[in-house]
């Protein structure tokens, strides 16, 4: 079983961070003018990677762009090498952008 990590100080320090930026505040800059921004996603960096992690000996699949499908197979594979490892963690990787409300995002 995949332990779940508590939150840590510097996880409730980056939400912290990100809902001030949200509000339009910035930190560190208390002179500057409140700004509205948004994020997403972000297509000129490409598709989301993907990979699979044992959770028994922390191996990992190599990274895929073309979906989870390869790393799905390296499991399997990884599985019948080693029986007992049977559990696994999915890390996808996707790339996002911010920028300022009415901004030209640029690639």
């Amino acid at each position: 079983m995949i332990p779940v990590p508590r939150r840590s100080v510097a996880d409730r320090t980056r939400r912290a961070a990100l809902a001030a930026a949200a509000a339009g505040l910035h930190p560190g800059n208390p002179g500057a003018e409140a700004a509205a921004w948004s994020i997403s996603q972000d297509a000129a960096s490409g598709a989301p990677l993907y990979e699979f992690q044992c959770a028994t000996c922390r191996k990992m699949s190599k990274t895929s762009e073309g979906g989870p499908l390869a790393p799905e197979v390296w499991a399997l594979r990884h599985t019948a090498l080693h029986p007992s490892h049977r559990s696994y963690c999915s890390v996808v990787t996707s790339f996002w952008r911010v920028a300022l409300v009415g901004e030209e995002v640029r690639p």
